[in-house]
């Protein structure tokens, strides 16, 4: 299920993307769908522009649509997800846990393919999980696993999972190794 993102309120959540946008500009929609999609929807009294959200990051490949209706302004903007991403019982103890998620469309590759293998995913969600927690995931997890691959298998030195609470099309990575 993917709700709304709000802090620590629901799952699944965007880390480090809430912030004050200078109470000028108020967040209407910022969900992340099953598809690993990132949805934004920000409407404001003034005209939005790039300047005006330093501390939000829309990312240049985004899908934007701007406009005005009956004086107030929105922006909408749609995009395919890379980034940190925390869920709600993503372990026993039912605590929230701090992933990384990784969006296996090729959008970013320059290859023919129309989406990354889970091997090629798995390795850069776990180079970008480093970078921003400072240490390697231990785990890796995928809604479904690939053909011929099986539960707690080693993928580019993490334990591979199969997850029903996982999005599509995408992996996520975590845990302490």
């Amino acid at each position: 299920m993917v709700a709304p993102l709000s802090p620590r309120a629901t799952s699944p959540q965007i880390a480090g993307n809430r912030r004050d946008l200078g109470g000028e500009v108020i967040v209407v929609e910022d969900t992340l769908t099953m598809q690993c999609v990132r949805r934004v929807h920000l409407m404001a009294n003034e005209e939005i522009s790039d300047s005006t959200l330093p501390s939000f990051s829309i990312p240049a490949i985004a899908a934007i649509e701007r406009g005005e209706t009956a004086g107030s302004y929105w922006l909408r903007a749609e995009w395919v997800y890379r980034g940190a991403w925390e869920v709600n019982g993503a372990c026993a103890a039912g605590k929230f846990r701090r992933l990384v998620v990784w969006n296996l469309s090729s959008m970013f590759q320059v290859s023919g393919s129309k989406f990354l293998s889970v091997r090629d995913g798995a390795r850069e969600a776990a180079k970008e999980f480093e970078r921003l927690f400072g240490f390697a995931p231990k785990y890796l997890f995928v809604r479904r696993l690939p053909r011929g691959a099986e539960n707690c298998m080693d993928v580019q030195g993490m334990i591979l999972l199969e997850a029903d609470w996982m999005l599509g099309r995408c992996v996520a990575v975590g845990g302490r190794r």
